[in-house]
């Protein structure tokens, strides 16, 4: 009696080391799958890695709305709003999808005589947008404070509607 209990016990060992043996085998099988989807998931994202976009210059022109008016000529531009002005004195690119953020200046006007100690070339700001066809979309954003005067909507070729501070 004792022996045959002992070869059951030997078949269930035997069999219980068969199948943690080949739950090892498994594990490494996918252990080496696994890595083998990694290395190939990240050689595709490396090849999918975002591209710079191209970008193209403004042409000259004139591009207007209610209550401002842009004037591009070359490598900079005037802005005029109501009781405000604005000028980017660098070049006005734009993205390949026409998004754009240009740095220039913007300053604030009012009635009346202007002061000796005024400052007269503004405040730091962007601009910042999208062009889609002729039409214009522009935010208007000082750089310090992160405020933001407004968005204007431009058409090019209009000269816009402007009322100025008087």
């Amino acid at each position: 009696m004792i022996w045959g209990n002992r070869n059951r016990l030997l078949v269930i060992i035997s069999l219980v080391l068969a199948i943690v043996s080949s739950e090892v085998s498994l594990l490494r099988v996918s252990s080496a799958a696994s890595t083998a989807i990694c290395s190939g998931a990240s050689s595709l994202m490396s090849s999918a890695a975002p591209r710079p976009r191209k970008m193209q210059r403004m042409v000259t022109g004139t591009w207007g709305g209610q209550h401002i008016s842009l004037e591009i000529s070359g490598r900079s531009a005037s802005i005029e709003f109501d009781c405000a002005s604005g000028t980017i004195d660098a070049p006005l690119t734009l993205d390949s999808k026409g998004h754009f953020t240009w740095r220039g200046y913007y300053n604030r006007q009012h009635g009346g005589p202007i002061r000796r100690d005024e400052n007269s070339i503004g405040q730091p700001a962007m601009y910042t947008g999208w062009i889609k066809g002729d039409s214009m979309t522009l935010t208007v954003t000082l750089a310090a404070t992160r405020e933001a005067f407004g968005t204007y909507t431009l058409t090019r070729g209009s000269q816009g509607r402007v009322f100025k501070c008087r």
